[in-house]
């Protein structure tokens, strides 16, 4: 289970490294506990810091053949998606129109 105490100890051990903020590590906690996904691996699949364009985390299961994408938040709001989701969705349909004209 991931806790506040195991965030601070990823945080202490990788931000010389990783940097970003302590909230980030919450994913790379995840990917390992979750996914069974090496430290070592897990720090390439995480973005540490901001202008990741709302994907904090990514993760492929060659055996299910899924890719996941993650947006990670250690809360127990649901509401803190909310606002972080409607910037991408924004900027995704406004690049619809200049897609659709690169198909011409």
């Amino acid at each position: 289970m991931i806790n506040d105490r195991k965030i601070d100890q990823a945080f202490s051990d990788l931000r010389g490294t990783c940097s970003g903020v302590r909230e980030d590590y919450f994913g790379l906690l995840y990917l390992e506990e979750e996914h069974d996904v090496p430290r070592e691996k897990a720090v390439n699949q995480v973005a540490f810091g901001g202008n990741d364009y709302g994907v904090d985390g990514f993760h492929f299961d060659k055996a299910r053949r899924n890719l996941y994408i993650f947006q990670f938040k250690y809360t127990t709001s649901h509401a803190q998606f909310k606002g972080s989701l409607q910037p991408a969705h924004a900027e995704h349909e406004a690049a619809l129109p200049l897609a659709r004209r690169s198909k011409l």
